[in-house]
């Protein structure tokens, strides 16, 4: 199996256990067992989901650079005498970062399918809430 394979199974298994950690600590922590308690339990890890497939695909256009230069500047700076003979300043960092980023979007897919999936778990749920159940606002 190679790296890249073995980079999208291990994506995948944290999207599942991010999912399912967050679905049970929401829907146990609760202790509200009715389909009204599904719907938190469903929208939370799909919004978690949904928003860090979006800061991931934010941060492959470069808008964290800024950020990762900065915290990197600073570990190095610890070390007496370090010098980032890496990079050198920003405009080579980013320079190194667009060249990167050329091979490809990230993997996006376990973030995106499993965060919509679980929304549309919560859509389903809500819409059979009030209309079967007869719960309101």
């Amino acid at each position: 199996m190679d790296k890249k394979t073995k980079a999208k199974i291990a994506l995948w298994i944290a999207a599942v256990f991010l999912a399912g950690g967050l679905f049970s600590l929401v829907f146990f922590l609760k202790q509200n067992y009715s389909p009204m308690g599904l719907q938190d339990a469903f929208l939370i890890p799909s919004v978690v989901l949904l928003a860090f497939a979006a800061l991931m695909f934010l941060g492959h256009f470069g808008a964290f650079d800024f950020v990762s230069y900065g915290l990197r500047s600073v570990f190095i700076h610890m070390v007496p005498n370090a010098r980032d003979e890496k990079y050198g300043d920003y405009v080579g960092y980013v320079e190194a970062k667009k060249e990167a980023r050329q091979h490809g979007l990230p993997y996006l897919w376990p973030f995106l399918s499993l965060g919509l999936t679980m929304f549309l778990a919560f859509v389903i749920d809500a819409i059979l809430c009030f209309t079967v159940f007869g719960y309101q606002f």
